[in-house]
């Protein structure tokens, strides 16, 4: 109990100091002392809540201009409210979208106060996108006045991003392990890094700013970056924190280095966010609503919000990462958004998809004979992050191309090295267990043989001496393991890693 108050104190003072709105607060329940849930302190956090979509995020109202009559409207990642099983949704940009079944935010969702939580329904996806910003804007079923009568606080937007190493943190509902119910919680103070081209998965992120914040688990995406005034910069999006590999890929971003050699790294101490500091232009001051086509909304380029405009919306492409022996790009275009495109490719950190040179000359994108042009181009051979830029046509001078600001963007890792290490094994009584680490270790084979013999060959006409794991065997006498891994591209170790496994006893394998 002594030390529950030390880490009160501790979180409380940091919030007082910080100007913030909540205070740490111990519970029983609460065994990880890295995510404390916070109480009420000055009401200036009534307006963070969860979000229920398709996943379970973070969502903040934010003071738009405009009257009290206006419509309320909450930012999020835009992750949270896109699905993202293809590439689709790594290119195409939701406006005036209409939300889910019972999408809704829950406000107030402080420890201490589950009896007095405020739901909102979402009315509309007002904008959504994760090509370059991972950013969404919903408008709720509430007026900014009616929220505001029932006690929730609006977060102000900050005018500028703070300088680096300045202090700052996250507020968010994560899922904290080992922790429930989920409460929100506030992170220790923190400081700003850099900006940084970001790469994950399919998504290509422009800007990104990172900082140093830890604590920083799932569900805390959408949450809102503040400055040490606590007024509001960032919408949180990705972090490397739980990384289990150097490989980049989905949970685990990589920074583009923009260098001679270009490539990416990553760096397990960095989480992203997506810059918000002049949304406020896109809103009209009169009316309070969102409007893309004002020239100074920095959103109206990505959303294509002049009436005719293209943009290439991808389909289908190649699984990343891949080995790059005889693959292609397979990139299929929706030929209802565009008749024609023009791309390019490069070495992630090599090519600028927003800068106009480089790019091809237009080519149709329907041609019954020849396929679509971007389904034969061939992957490169180099091991490493490599990006397609595609900008879409309507063939029509009348009608403008996809701004070269806002590229539709594909994202492959080649990776033609088999995994350098065998899976983790762990033990329980009579069963061991082998542990799947992707992108490394993302299929495992076996076998078991007498502890003085060699394992098998891993050939072709041996394949049968080793067997698909699948979760878990027995073990009895004493036997000597033999593993073959494979990673996600499907490179298989050519050699297989052998472990010995003692017998099982009373007190399990010693």
């Amino acid at each position: 109990m002594r030390e529950a108050r030390r880490i009160a104190l501790l979180f409380s003072l940091l919030s007082i100091s910080f100007q913030f709105g909540g205070v740490a607060a111990q519970t029983e329940s609460e065994t990880d002392a890295d995510c404390p849930p916070l109480i009420n302190a000055t009401d200036a956090y009534t307006g963070i809540g969860q979000l229920r979509a398709y996943s379970s995020c973070t969502a903040w109202l934010f003071d738009t201009p405009g009257p009290g009559s206006a419509p309320a409207f909450a930012l999020t990642a835009g992750h949270c409210v896109v699905l993202y099983g293809g590439r689709r949704y790594a290119t195409e940009v939701l406006v005036g979208a209409a939300p889910g079944f019972r999408w809704r935010v829950i406000f107030n969702y402080f420890v201490d106060t589950v009896e007095s939580q405020q739901s909102v329904d979402v009315a509309e996806i007002s904008y959504a996108t994760m090509s370059g910003d991972d950013l969404a804007v919903l408008r709720l079923n509430a007026t900014k006045e009616d929220l505001r009568s029932r006690g929730l606080t609006f977060l102000p937007l900050a005018e500028e991003v703070p300088a680096e190493n300045e202090e700052m943190r996250v507020v968010g509902i994560p899922f904290c392990p080992r922790v429930y119910p989920r409460y929100m919680r506030e992170t220790a103070v923190c400081h700003r890094a850099g900006v940084s081209d970001v790469i994950e998965h399919s998504w290509y992120g422009f800007d990104r700013l990172s900082n140093n914040c830890t604590g920083i688990h799932g569900g805390h995406s959408g949450g809102p970056v503040l400055n040490k005034e606590g007024k509001a910069y960032g919408v949180l999006g990705t972090g490397a924190l739980h990384a289990t590999s150097d490989q980049c890929g989905l949970h685990m971003p990589c920074e583009v280095e923009k260098d001679s050699d270009g490539g990416t790294s990553l760096d397990t101490d960095r989480v992203y966010s997506s810059n918000v500091t002049a949304l406020p232009a896109c809103f009209d001051e009169a009316t309070g609503t969102l409007e893309l086509q004002r020239e100074e909304c920095y959103l109206r380029e990505s959303a294509s919000a002049e009436e005719g405009a293209a943009r290439a919306v991808i389909l289908s492409d190649v699984r990343s990462p891949t080995k790059s022996e005889n693959v292609t790009w397979s990139v299929a275009l929706d030929t209802s958004s565009v008749v024609e495109v023009r791309y390019k490719t490069g070495r992630a950190g090599l090519v600028d998809c927003r800068h106009d040179q480089g790019y091809s000359d237009p080519l149709p994108v329907s041609d019954l004979e020849a396929g679509q042009p971007l389904e034969a181009l061939p992957v490169p051979e180099e091991e490493g992050s490599h990006v397609l830029c595609v900008l879409g046509g309507s063939g029509n001078s009348t009608h403008p191309e996809q701004p070269v600001s806002s590229p539709s963007m594909v994202i492959v890792r080649v990776d033609n090295t088999p995994p350098q290490k065998g899976p983790e094994i762990t033990t329980a009584g009579r069963w061991v267990r082998l542990h799947y680490d992707p992108p490394e270790i993302a299929r495992i084979r076996y076998a078991t043989v007498a502890p003085d013999e060699g394992c098998p060959p891993a050939n072709e006409e041996n394949s049968n001496a080793y067997r698909p794991y699948w979760w878990r065997f027995r073990v009895t006498e004493p036997q000597r393991l033999c593993t073959l891994s494979a990673d996600s591209a499907d490179n298989w170790q050519l050699s297989p890693i052998a472990t010995d496994l003692p017998g099982w006893s009373p007190q399990g394998i010693e």
